[in-house]
């Protein structure tokens, strides 16, 4: 059964108005808080997995980025004094990521991550609600997967900081 052409004009419509939504939070926060989207992730994420300290490999898990692009992100995180690294005593080999007060300052006052506004409104549904919605999203993603893996490619851009880039080869 195929669908009537203007049903895929509505379907991308919305995709545009997630990925616009999308790149206006990461603007008000990059001019709010001076940081990038994926920045705050990390910033975050070094916050929430406890006050030992993280691991790298722990923040890159909990934020769904390559450890690499999160040790670069952890660089910058810390060139502005908004994480500390200590070696672990016992394993010389091990790194501990700490937030610095600083750090934690800004997590206080930084505007409400756009996801948790998003769980938030996302709880007020009903569980059938939120289930097909999953699947929904699940199989627009399956169609929108293209014939050939992307490679991902970290650039990096002092005006914006981090992106990922997807390149077709």
């Amino acid at each position: 059964m195929s669908y009537p052409p203007d049903v895929a004009d509505e379907v991308l419509r919305s995709l545009r108005t997630v990925v616009r939504s999308l790149s206006n939070h990461s603007r008000h926060l990059a001019k709010d808080v001076g940081l990038t989207v994926p920045q705050m992730m990390c910033l975050r994420a070094a916050a929430d997995l406890g006050r030992d300290g993280a691991t790298v490999a722990a923040v890159a898990e909990e934020v769904e980025l390559s450890a690499p692009t999160v040790s670069r992100i952890l660089d910058r995180l810390e060139r502005h004094d908004l994480i500390e690294r200590h070696r672990a005593r016992s394993d010389r080999r091990k790194v501990f990521i700490h937030v610095t007060a600083e750090g934690r300052e800004i997590l206080g006052d930084g505007p409400q991550a756009l996801h948790q506004q998003f769980v938030e409104r996302l709880a007020d549904l009903g569980d059938e609600e939120r289930e097909t919605m999953l699947a929904s999203l699940r199989l627009v993603a399956t169609l929108m997967e293209i014939d050939e893996p992307p490679v991902e490619e970290d650039v990096e851009d002092d005006t914006r900081g981090l992106e990922r880039r997807v390149v077709n080869r």
